[in-house]
């Protein structure tokens, strides 16, 4: 009993060989051209060689890359000027003065805004983008100028400002000081784009098959892939990772046909169950 067991072991250990060039396996391949660090505006170059992991025959079962980025924080500022919109208060009586204060307020609104950055990333014709995110950092309003001057005399009863008509025929209604007060204000709305962002992609025949597709082609042609970053503004560059899951289809020696080595093992061991039998029969 003890010899068929090893022989069982050894007929699954020479199946399992013959059937693991066929699994499949993961290898992360490292970019050349661009490294981490400051990238200004332009276009950069890259490649991911994968010539010394990939085997001589394979099918590519996914693709998944990640390139991460981060502002630099140290970006200009655009200011745009708006509209100026005219805000007229009603007109408030002072008693202990004995005047009439009109309030009007002209708002110039103005939007200032950080540099966007943004990187667009491609494959030959295939191409994926991001971009920093955009930040509300509110609404600060600042009095610019502010002019007082004597309008209209109005005309008041009781601390109320007297129509038309009661000023024609009502002889309680008097006259007072009435003024107007122009504020000139600025509105400022500031956005920045900042933060981290990255360009993230999982590809298979399952997902975003076309782009898949036309990667693979690449590998399979020259066990490689060539990129480039369109960079707008000025980032850094903090992480690539480029993944690719693979099986290995490279026929093994003679068309798969078990070596002769594996084929000698393969007789004896045979062999050797036949004479075990015989022993027992006799």
């Amino acid at each position: 009993m003890k010899i068929q067991n090893t022989i069982k072991a050894a007929c699954a250990a020479l199946i399992f060989g013959l059937a693991s060039q066929a699994g499949a396996s993961v290898i992360n391949v490292n970019a050349t051209g661009v490294a981490n660090g400051y990238l200004n505006a332009g276009t950069y170059n890259g490649n991911f060689d994968a010539s010394l992991q990939l085997p001589t025959q394979f099918t590519v079962n996914s693709i998944a890359f990640k390139f991460t980025f981060e502002d630099d924080t140290t970006d200009p500022f655009t200011s745009v000027t708006g509209a100026t919109t005219k805000n007229t208060s009603a007109a408030v009586y002072d008693s202990s003065t004995k005047t009439f204060t009109t309030t009007v307020t002209n708002t110039t609104a103005v939007t200032k805004t950080g540099e966007k950055e943004s990187v667009l990333l491609s494959f030959g014709s295939v191409s994926f983008n991001g971009q920093t995110g955009k930040t509300d950092l509110g609404t600060n309003t600042k009095l610019d100028s502010s002019s007082k001057k004597q309008t209209t005399s109005l005309y008041v009863k009781n601390g109320v400002q007297c129509t038309q008509d009661q000023i024609d025929h009502d002889n309680s209604c008097k006259q007072v000081t009435s003024y107007t007060v122009t504020d000139n204000k600025t509105a400022t709305t500031t956005y920045e784009y900042n933060g981290l962002f990255d360009i993230t992609q999982l590809l298979s025949n399952d997902s975003q098959k076309a782009s898949f597709d036309a990667l693979v082609a690449e590998l399979t042609n020259t066990k490689s892939l060539n990129f480039s970053l369109g960079v707008t503004g000025d980032l850094k560059l903090t992480g690539i990772k480029l993944d690719l899951d693979y099986t290995d289809t490279t026929p093994p020696p003679s068309n798969n046909v078990p070596e002769p080595a594996s084929l000698a093992l393969f007789g004896i061991t045979l062999a050797g169950i036949a004479g075990v039998r015989r022993a027992r029969r006799g």
